[in-house]
Parts: structure tokens; C-alpha cells; sequence
């Protein structure tokens, strides 16, 4: 195969093989899971009534970063969504699920 060609994989071709993933909407510029983490972040954060730098301090991120998350503009590796759930009480997979925010007891 050449350099030239091409490796892109459709979303058909990946469906079979992965379906959490697949079950989400993406067009490739906003990534759902980011925009769920953020969305989540955000309403745990809230609900605790915590502020963007409190929570930055609690983790040791800048306000900044924290802001990014929860626009879903950040692309934040595991180790720092387990201490963003170490700062925010919950367990690291309910920032990832997208369902009721109370649900999963994100707010308080």
C-alpha cells in the first residue's frame, strides 16, 4: 500500500465492532464523550456549590483547564478524569455516562 492511500474508517465499517461508541453521534468535530464529561463536571460541580477554581485547587488544575473540560474543548487523559472525580466525591465512570445528571447522583 502506498503512502499516498488513505486509512479512514466510516462509521459503518466501525459499527459492528463498537457499539457504545458508535451509538453516540459524532461528526468528528465535537466529541460527544468530551461534551458529556463537561456537561457532567459542570452539574456535579455545581451541585456540590463549588466553584471552577475550587475545584481546580482540590485537583491541582488551573481554573482554566477546568473551564476547558466543561466546554468540552479539553481532551483530558484518564488520570486526570480520576482526579477530577477524586475533587468532585463520585466514582470516575458516572463523568462518562450520558443520562440524568441525578440519575447517577451527580448533583447533590
Amino acid at each position: 500500500m502506498s503512502r499516498e492511500q488513505s486509512w479512514t474508517v466510516t462509521r459503518e465499517e466501525i459499527a459492528p465492532h463498537c457499539r457504545t461508541v458508535c451509538l453516540m453521534e459524532w461528526d468528528g468535530h465535537d466529541n460527544p464523550l468530551r461534551t458529556t464529561l463537561g456537561k457532567n463536571v459542570k452539574s456535579r460541580r455545581r451541585g456540590l456549590h463549588m466553584t471552577q477554581e475550587g475545584l481546580a485547587e482540590e485537583c491541582g488544575f488551573d481554573r482554566t483547564y477546568v473551564s476547558g473540560i466543561e466546554r468540552g474543548c479539553k481532551n483530558p487523559s484518564l488520570d486526570v478524569v480520576a482526579r477530577l472525580a477524586v475533587g468532585l466525591r463520585l466514582a470516575p465512570w458516572k463523568l462518562l455516562i450520558r443520562n440524568d445528571p441525578e440519575e447517577h447522583g451527580l448533583q447533590s
